[in-house]
């Protein structure tokens, strides 16, 4: 029985390819040996580089603006008050990405505790949106803004 050969090589960060067999069997595999981690690299990269539809660019520059938010609170229900909150429940990382294009940068705890006290105080609601939470708000208050006043 002759000695054993254990080669381990860095295919891309976190794969290894290790190799491993007797000597004999080694020195005549030594040859092939580059062709078979540029085979394995070649089968991890992706095929193309990533593209940015432009239906997702024009979502950036609809963004809604919130004019002068006195706090977090105050910024995230202006930012679900605007139309661009009315279209549809909104996830709080829409909100948050909202908020950073205003200029207003929380922590995601800080966002995610304001959601939290914004439901309890029935200023928001909260729906569940396949896996994940979404915001909108309250219909008492959707229907409040839509309903035409009567003169006195």
């Amino acid at each position: 029985m002759g000695m054993e050969i254990v080669v381990r090589v860095k295919v891309a960060d976190g794969v290894e390819m290790e190799v491993r067999g007797e000597k004999e069997w080694f020195v005549e595999a030594l040859d092939q040996l580059p062709g078979m981690v540029s085979k394995l690299r070649d089968s991890l990269s992706p095929a193309s580089p990533s593209i940015i539809p432009l239906a997702e660019s024009r979502e950036i520059e609809s963004l809604p603006t919130i004019i002068r938010p006195k706090g977090t609170q105050d910024a995230i229900v202006k930012a679900v008050s605007t139309a661009w909150g009315k279209a549809t429940s909104r996830t709080a990382k829409e909100i948050d990405t909202v908020l950073k294009h205003n200029a207003v940068h929380i922590s995601e705890g800080s966002l995610t505790g304001s959601l939290t006290l914004l439901v309890q105080a029935n200023k928001l609601r909260r729906l569940k949106v396949g896996g994940t939470y979404a915001y909108t708000l309250p219909i008492s208050k959707m229907e409040s803004e839509q309903a035409p006043e009567i003169p006195a």
